[in-house]
């Protein structure tokens, strides 16, 4: 318990009431020689008391006791009692603050448990109207992006079929195993942010495109590079995974983890170290599959880097955006984005402002990262597709835009309503 915000409140407390407690020992000594302590005396009194200095104590007489002064020596008997009464006090509290949070906690727990299908009924029913609210301003946006999100599925599962039983599949199996699995996920991915936005969560919504975004990146870059790329990619998952198992083994007796077993460990090792003679060193950075693919010499490459290498470093402002969200620096804790910038509150939930921004990058990404998927193998049918995807994209951007501005007009409107209120 020490340490512990209620528990450290209560020792001071037990201070206090022992402070308390020897003031009026001390007073009852004084009134015992016939010299009963003024107010601004106990006021003085209490102050030695607290800082420790109540060895030997002296006061000067009022008129109506006579003049001189009086002078209590506090014997060791006195102190042994007092040191009694306080350590007493202390043991006390000891005791009987966890029976005490015991206590209440459990009775607590029990008045939420009981009220609790109440109390979740109304927040149902208050999600539902603000989430109607919400769609009457974004659906048509959401809506959009969800079509496109079914479309992107659609044409990634006719790619897949096409690129797994065509003859060239073996020649480009990595390519065709690492595109088909980024697509995948970016599919999954938008269909979070999706959810987010519905809800009314810009800042997690804007957080899930962030890796939206790298997504696509390296499916541009890979697509780009081709199998070879691909193979390096799929290889460093090993370089990764013995990575992380050492920050396993680092922290798994604190973290209370079940410890891997020796053939795990050397099955992890032993794919590392195969992958790894097959590589140079820098193979083993964080994105170190990338090294021999990029256009200048860069042995530690950052995301940044293949960014660049791929034309999507324009996007950087919108990543650093989003990595706000991902992070707990100050740039995302001040600056939310389901609040407008002039209004300083505390967002705890959701909230149908900001929401542009995440849609309109998560339908830009997808699509991108379908078109790309797509060109494994196209076809008039699936050529066909990602332009109907591609459109749906700028459709649903405007709409996005649109709403956007609509709910920053009546964002507007409320503030300047509120400003005339106040004068």
């Amino acid at each position: 318990m020490a340490g512990h915000p209620l528990h450290d409140g209560l020792l001071r407390l037990a201070d206090t009431m022992t402070d308390r407690w020897v003031t009026e020992f001390v007073r009852r000594k004084f009134a015992a020689e016939g010299f009963p302590l003024t107010s601004s005396q106990t006021k003085r009194l209490r102050a030695r008391i607290k800082a420790g200095n109540i060895d030997s104590l002296v006061f000067r007489r009022t008129k109506q006791h006579g003049d001189g002064v009086i002078r209590i020596q506090m014997t060791a008997a006195d102190l042994e009692e007092i040191n009694r009464f306080g350590e007493a006090l202390a043991r006390s509290v000891e005791v009987a603050v966890p029976a005490a949070i015991s206590a209440v906690s459990g009775r607590a727990r029990r008045t939420l448990v009981k009220g609790w299908a109440q109390e979740a009924a109304r927040q149902s029913r208050a999600a539902s109207l603000f989430e109607q609210r919400l769609l009457a301003q974004w659906g048509t946006a959401l809506e959009t992006l969800e079509l496109l999100l079914t479309v992107c599925r659609e044409l990634g599962d006719l790619t897949c079929q096409r690129v797994t039983t065509g003859g060239r599949s073996n020649r480009r199996a990595a390519l065709v195993d690492v595109l088909s699995r980024l697509h995948a996920r970016a599919c999954q991915i938008t269909a979070e942010v999706v959810s987010l936005l519905r809800h009314g969560f810009a800042d997690g919504a804007m957080a899930r495109w962030r890796t939206l975004h790298e997504v696509s990146v390296i499916a541009l870059f890979i697509r780009e590079h081709g199998n070879r790329a691909a193979e390096a990619y799929r290889d460093h998952f090993a370089i990764e995974s013995a990575r992380a198992l050492g920050v396993y083994d680092r922290f798994q007796l604190r973290a209370d983890l079940k410890p891997f077993s020796q053939r795990q460990r050397a099955r992890i090792i032993r794919a590392r170290d195969k992958v790894a003679a097959r590589y140079p060193r820098a193979f083993q950075n964080e994105h170190g599959w990338a090294v021999p693919f990029l256009p200048s010499p860069n042995e530690n490459p950052k995301f940044f880097h293949l960014e660049e290498a791929v034309g999507r470093d324009h996007l950087r402002p919108y990543y650093k955006l989003a990595s706000q969200n991902v992070h707990a620096g100050p740039n995302g804790t001040f600056l939310r984005l389901g609040l407008p910038h002039a209004e300083d509150l505390l967002l705890a939930g959701p909230s149908n402002f900001g929401l542009g921004d995440a849609g309109q990058s998560a339908a830009i990404s997808l699509t991108l990262v379908t078109t790309t998927f797509v060109t494994l193998s196209p076809t008039v049918d699936l050529v066909v597709g990602a332009k109907v995807a591609e459109r749906l994209s700028a459709s649903a951007c405007d709409q996005f835009i649109k709403a956007h501005r609509a709910v920053t007009r009546n964002v507007n409107k409320l503030a300047r309503a509120r400003r005339g209120k106040g004068r």
